[in-house]
């Protein structure tokens, strides 16, 4: 049996900011950067690019109260 690939077996560490814009509702760009600058989502820079943690993604999206339209995010722990 073949083994499998690594994008079969795991799941992304970090992801840039647009695949973590989508994961969270597809926010906005301004709002994304703000739960940056709070310290809401976690970030890694490699070189010039910045990556957020695909940890700390999972986190607000769990914390998020179904439906609401707020711009209150959980704050970081």
């Amino acid at each position: 049996m073949a083994e499998p690939k690594y994008h079969e077996t795991t799941r992304p560490l970090l992801q840039s900011e647009r695949p973590a814009r989508r994961a969270l509702g597809d926010i906005g760009h301004t709002l994304f950067w703000g739960m940056i600058r709070d310290g809401v989502l976690d970030v890694r820079r490699i070189g010039r690019r910045t990556f957020v943690t695909t940890e700390s993604v999972e986190r607000v999206a769990a914390n998020a109260a179904p439906g609401c339209r707020s711009n209150n995010v959980p704050t970081a722990a």
